[in-house]
């Protein structure tokens, strides 16, 4: 069992130039909200976190503040996610703090539910397992949470490779937590994805 006294590291990945959808989905509205915005306010509701928002535009700076979010800018987007998570990773432990875990998020999964989060969150606190991960009948999908003795192998991470690589690699070691509804785990890449997230439950 983890050191529940210690803080959740809490990483939300926002820095990509979206080329598949033609730029800044984060800000594209689904449900009235913007994308980025409704994950920032769910992840806001895990208690005892350190909260990091990578990215690389400037509007999102004030309402990371205001959610409890440390701003981190990547003016390198293009050298792909990993370059994201380095930073992330770097500004939490710029204080030598210690955290019980490392959570990833994106900002795409408009309809992931805040109990999916918290059962995501109570499980990686509770099971022996290092890593957990969010899944639909065992298909991974964000977010993941991660422990520190994984964080070497999250900053090795080059080019467009996320923490799926790590996950992949250390399968032994995932506590998978499942959704209720696959729809949870969607992505929005394109924006014909917009309405194929309406019709997936």
């Amino acid at each position: 069992m983890k050191d529940k006294n210690k803080k959740l590291g809490v990483i939300l990945l926002g820095a990509g130039n979206s080329r598949r959808f033609g730029g800044r989905k984060q800000f594209f509205k689904i449900n009235g909200e913007m994308m980025y915005l409704s994950m920032m306010k769910k992840l806001a509701t895990i208690p005892n976190t350190e909260k990091i928002l990578v990215t690389q535009f400037e509007e999102m700076k004030e309402e990371a503040k205001q959610y409890g979010f440390i701003p981190v800018m990547n003016e390198e987007p293009e050298r792909g996610i990993s370059s994201s998570i380095r930073l992330g990773i770097q500004a939490l432990y710029e204080k030598e703090q210690q955290f019980s875990g490392i959570l990833f998020a994106v900002c795409d999964q408009p309809y992931l539910s805040l109990e999916s989060l918290e059962r995501l969150v109570n499980g990686y606190l509770n099971e022996k397992q290092k890593i957990a991960c969010l899944s639909y009948e065992k298909e991974m999908g964000n977010p993941v949470i991660f422990h520190p003795d994984y964080k070497k192998e999250l900053l090795d991470l080059t080019g467009d490779v996320g923490g799926k690589k790590v996950v992949k690699r250390h399968i032994e070691e995932v506590f998978f937590v499942e959704v209720k509804q696959k729809r949870e785990l969607f992505d929005i890449d394109e924006k014909q994805d917009v309405e194929k997230g309406n019709e997936i439950f």
